[in-house]
């Protein structure tokens, strides 16, 4: 008997952080597709500079990687992000991962950060089965 109570009681909670997450998501969705967006528009900024510069007297083409572009603007911002990651999180995750992915073009990074935020956060279209 005590045991069907705590399963309706457990049931129910399961159902309502289920609810509580679709709320969630449905109103975190806009601010990730507009997220998605803006930093589309950077990628494109940034390509933009990038050929720019070469067109005007570069040999070849000049990408320059996001850690470089992120140490011109904020000098101490990476290594704080570094200092933080490593002793809070796991050094793993700053030196051989995120490192790699900053030493990619600038452009390329935000593109693809832009691109997966934009596939998560996409309307979902729902199929009915039932039709006829």
């Amino acid at each position: 008997m005590i045991g069907s109570y705590v399963a309706t009681i457990g049931f129910w909670t399961w159902r309502g952080l289920i609810a509580a997450g679709l709320v969630l998501w449905t109103l975190v969705r806009p601010g990730l597709r507009f997220i998605s967006a803006a930093l589309v528009v950077a990628a494109l900024i940034a390509l933009t500079v990038d050929v720019t510069r070469w067109q005007t007297g570069a040999e070849g083409p000049l990408f320059q990687s996001l850690n470089h572009q992120i140490r011109s603007a904020a000098p101490a911002t990476l290594d704080g992000i570094g200092q933080t990651l490593s002793g809070g999180i796991h050094p793993l995750l700053w030196n051989p991962l995120l490192t790699s992915v900053l030493a990619l073009p600038a452009w390329f990074t935000l593109v693809a950060l832009g691109l997966l935020l934009g596939y998560a956060a996409r309307e979902r279209r729902q199929v009915n089965i039932f039709i006829n």
